[in-house]
């Protein structure tokens, strides 16, 4: 009698195994059908029928299941795209079409994934596979994940909204796509756009080696390349990566010839690391390939007057305000470089015993201090915003006319000048 019950208690068991089997491939078939009814479609009751069939042992490892899923999300994009509207059922849902590609995407791949797998007679369909590709492509001709991904930058969601870009970007490259007549092109303003966002997203998320990688591959697409090589800059430079924020430099100085921030930059890299040679040698085949760069020769007059190479300052200082004369900031090094040699000059006579020729000294420094001051001035004349005229301006007023209305005024201005900045 045991013997009896426990085979009929196993009996029991292999039907009910077989009952549940037969109910998720139904189950299948009934989403299917849900989602693609003519008069009302149910594509909540197909979603809440197929979800179990993913991970059942008996359905999840068939192709059909999976396209039946994404096929359920294209449905709902039909629906929302065509039939609403047309049926006077209410405005498209964009958002709701733009998720469902974004789902969508990746039940397409698992159906051409498990494809691949021979069945028993050892053939290989494609079936779903032809169909995968077709709707991807019209995904991405048509901006679907990519503006998922966008609506979600909005809330700040990076990383999900990354996930969609990523999902977009990898459409033309997947193996039933790419080299098929259809495949959209990758060499587009379009392509580089989402690609450029893809990676600031990335830098967002707060994945700094990712978003560096993916700007390295768009860098020299023409889309946004000032700003990408800066981003690589930042990104390089915040990791204290020397190796790679200089090769970026360089790059983006040979890329960006007139731009002066890659080559500023890698001028006062060697200024900080005691390198002035460097950084003048580096001018100087700047100014040899592009000779009417102002910039260039002010930062060179800098560097020289840094050196204490006064003769050489001034000429580059005359050059560059010869090619940009009304520029507050060359007016401003120009009275920087002789406010220096006005205070040499005075601090020199403290060593001389002669007192005329002490004061004579001290007379030659007070023009040069005098000649300085215009040069602030006009500096300020052209630009009240500038904080380092101001600041020399002040210095002078200090030295001179102490607690005067121009020293007050001068002071007022700094302190205004160094709030806002």
């Amino acid at each position: 009698m045991k013997k009896f019950i426990s085979i009929f208690t196993m009996l029991l068991i292999v039907s009910a195994g077989c009952t549940f089997a037969q109910n998720a491939k139904k189950d299948v078939k009934k989403a299917h059908s849900k989602a693609n009814a003519f008069e009302k479609p149910d594509f909540d009751a197909a979603i809440g029928l197929i979800e179990p069939a993913l991970i059942d042992e008996t359905t999840k490892n068939d192709p059909y299941t999976w396209w039946v899923a994404a096929d359920i999300y294209d449905k709902i994009i039909d629906y929302e795209k065509v039939r609403k509207p047309l049926e006077g059922l209410g405005t498209t849902d964009q958002e709701r079409m733009n998720e469902s590609a974004f789902i969508a995407y990746d039940y397409y791949l698992k159906a051409v994934e498990l494809e691949k797998i021979p069945d028993v007679k050892g053939k290989i369909n494609t079936k779903y596979t032809k169909k995968a590709k077709d709707m991807l492509i019209w995904y991405y001709n048509e901006g679907l994940i990519v503006n998922y991904g966008a609506g979600l930058g909005k809330y700040d969601d990076y990383k999900n909204a990354v996930k969609a870009f990523e999902k977009h970007l990898s459409i033309p490259d997947l193996e039933f796509i790419a080299g098929t007549k259809e495949c959209p092109k990758k060499d587009t303003t379009n392509y580089y756009n989402v690609a450029y966002y893809d990676a600031i997203y990335t830098q967002l998320a707060g994945d700094e080696k990712a978003a560096a990688k993916k700007y390295e591959a768009i860098k020299n697409n023409g889309y946004e390349e000032y700003k990408v090589y800066n981003f690589l800059y930042n990104i390089y430079e915040a990791d204290k990566d020397t190796v790679n924020f200089l090769r970026i430099l360089d790059e983006g100085i040979a890329h960006f010839p007139k731009e002066f921030f890659f080559l500023g930059t890698k001028i006062n890299y060697f200024i900080y690391t005691n390198q002035s040679d460097a950084a003048i040698e580096y001018l100087q085949k700047a100014i040899e390939i592009d000779p009417t760069n102002a910039q260039y020769y002010n930062v060179m007059g800098n560097l020289y007057s840094f050196a204490g190479k006064r003769i050489d300052a001034a000429q580059n200082y005359d050059k560059a305000l010869e090619l940009e004369p009304n520029n507050p900031l060359f007016i401003t090094s120009k009275g920087n470089l002789i406010y220096s040699e006005a205070e040499d000059l005075a601090a020199s006579t403290a060593s001389i015993r002669d007192m005329k020729q002490a004061d004579n000294i001290m007379a030659a420094a007070k023009a040069k201090f005098n000649e300085a001051k215009t040069y602030y001035l006009r500096a300020i004349e052209i630009d009240d915003k500038n904080l380092e005229a101001w600041e020399q301006l002040r210095k002078y007023y200090i030295r001179f006319e102490y607690e005067s209305k121009n020293h007050k005024d001068a002071d007022e201005k700094v302190k205004e000048l160094r709030g806002r900045y």
